[in-house]
């Protein structure tokens, strides 16, 4: 944003008129740029606001002089600290409006493009170095987009843009939460718009819903899985990939602890779901070799059940052994992140991170 444009918001901000005509008129960059410059003028008033009270009244020759001039430094110290604190209130009012209504710009974009990982086919996940955020890149123009992906090449990292159209915004936003991502990152590079995305939309209670199926959410082990591949799947040398034992431990504990959908086909549909009464629809492997489809979630299962040919099991991880049958393994969301796991590890893995 050019510097005479942010001068103009700053001194919009800074009116004591609240100008609703004007605020309305501003585009969802610069109602996030006000945003921003509110927060920079709070965190500066609260400085001064500490060094205020930490100010003690310097001492004078007399006793009389120096409990008047204490006095009078105190009266005036509570006066400006005073309207320093009601400064504080109104910034912080100014700043909570101006992050809100960049929300409401963002819902009105005709669409916008995710940042998509070559390697797991899934959102591109990332850790803020300073704040710890889990968050996701998104891009208001797919030129902007293009632009981050090629910077990222020097960093090994491959992306791609997917677009998503507004009527999907809640479709997407609420996938996110599925992948236990928290927050979502507009305009990498440049604005750098980040939003927290339970203010964008409502978090599921995926322990209430009455659906079982649509109850089944690994959004932990989603996460730790796309950091762990991310790094793994990178086009360099093993010994230039970042904590790929810690990833994978944690990655691994939390596939120990899920709960999983396999789809599955009931031979006769009056009955149970017993094993012995259900088909299951395993992959072909290139070599030939028979795979069992799992899913952490129903939005990972219903790519792959887009004709509604399949129900859903929920097995727990030490359950999906049972399940492989002839298969040499399982497959961990195929049409997103497509993790294969060999049929010998999982009883390996059961064993080791048991509780």
């Amino acid at each position: 944003m050019e510097k005479e444009r942010l001068q103009e918001l700053n001194t919009l901000l800074l009116s004591n008129k609240f100008d609703q005509e004007a605020y309305q008129q501003l585009s969802m960059e610069e109602a996030y740029a006000v945003f921003r410059l509110a927060a920079m003028h709070h965190k500066k008033v609260s400085e001064n606001l500490e060094k205020l009270k930490k100010e003690q009244p310097e001492a004078s020759k007399s006793e009389q002089q120096e409990t008047e001039q204490k006095s009078n430094i105190k009266d005036f110290n509570e006066g400006k600290i005073k309207a320093q604190e009601n400064v504080l209130k109104v910034l912080m009012t100014k700043a909570t409006y101006f992050y809100s209504l960049a929300i409401e710009r963002l819902k009105k974009l005709d669409a916008f493009y995710v940042a998509y990982a070559q390697t797991t086919n899934s959102p591109f996940v990332f850790c803020d170095p300073n704040t710890f955020e889990d968050m996701t890149w998104i891009f208001t123009s797919e030129e902007k987009l293009k632009e981050v992906a090629e910077k990222q090449k020097e960093n090994h990292i491959a992306l791609r843009g997917v677009k998503v159209e507004n009527e999907k915004f809640l479709q997407f936003f609420t996938s996110l939460f599925y992948m236990g991502v928290d927050n979502v990152l507009f305009d990498y590079g440049t604005e750098g718009m980040m939003f927290n995305l339970t203010r964008i939309c409502k978090k599921p209670n995926f322990a209430e819903m009455k659906n079982k199926a649509a109850a089944v959410a690994n959004p932990s082990l989603e996460l730790t899985m796309l950091y762990f591949l991310q790094e793994a799947r990178k086009d360099v040398d093993r010994s230039q990939k970042q904590n790929l034992p810690q990833l994978e431990e944690e990655m691994s504990k939390n596939l120990v602890g899920g709960r999983y959908l396999v789809p599955f086909i009931r031979v006769d549909p009056e009955a149970g779901n017993e094993q012995k009464n259900i088909q299951i629809p395993y992959l072909k492997g290139q070599d030939g070799n028979m795979i069992l489809p799992v899913f952490t979630d129903l939005m990972e299962f219903s790519k792959y059940n887009r004709e509604s040919k399949f129900s859903a099991i929920i097995l727990t991880f030490d359950k999906l052994i049972g399940f492989i049958g002839k298969g040499v393994g399982i497959i961990l969301n195929p049409l997103g992140s497509n993790l294969f796991l060999k049929k010998e590890q999982l009883p390996l893995l059961v064993k080791r991170f048991e509780k």
